[in-house]
């Protein structure tokens, strides 16, 4: 049930959507809101949601090529399971005598199991090699239910191969 002045209610419908997927009950259920109600579902989904980061460095010291990956993992908070998820992987050579990078590929995933969200593809990707390997992508996910679009998130994916050697990454979301 959707009221606005019970926000753990709207938390419970929410949470409870997103575990049972696109079932019968959860369409008619959210065919029935009004814009209004779609807004503090909108709200609930922030609050019973949370985000996981994780990085690696795939550097082995005998050989040149680096694979530093990033990923971003969007869950329920309750049960930990996995809304949706973005990963990217840029590969490189690191050449420690001339203190240089070079780029050689970059690939990216976006996984959406609950069947609430669907992955949208690439909205952004960009490999800018001066002075350092510096690549980016932009993931859209999109969060919808009997053809009623609730919202709309994207991963912003960065990694960076500095000539030193050394490796920063970044993940976030950004709710458009």
């Amino acid at each position: 049930m959707v009221v606005e002045d019970k926000p753990n209610m709207v938390d419970e419908f929410v949470t409870r959507s997103l575990q049972q997927g696109e079932t019968d009950s959860v369409v008619k259920a959210y065919s029935e809101l009004d814009e209004k109600q779609l807004e503090l579902v909108r709200e609930a989904y922030e609050r019973v949601t949370t985000t996981e980061i994780s990085s690696e460095n795939a550097i082995t010291p005998e050989y040149i090529p680096i694979s530093p990956s990033v990923s971003y993992t969007h869950k329920i908070k309750e049960t930990n399971t996995i809304i949706w998820r973005a990963s990217m992987t840029l590969d490189c050579h690191y050449y420690p005598s001339d203190n240089n990078v070079s780029f050689n590929s970059l690939s990216s995933n976006g996984n959406a199991p609950n069947s609430l969200w669907h992955y949208k593809g690439i909205d952004y990707s960009n490999v800018d090699t001066a002075g350092a390997v510096d690549a980016k992508r932009k993931l859209r996910f999109s969060h919808s239910v009997a053809g009623q679009h609730i919202s709309t998130n994207q991963a912003i994916l960065e990694i960076v191969a500095h000539n030193n050697g050394n490796i920063n990454k970044s993940a976030n979301r950004k709710v458009l």
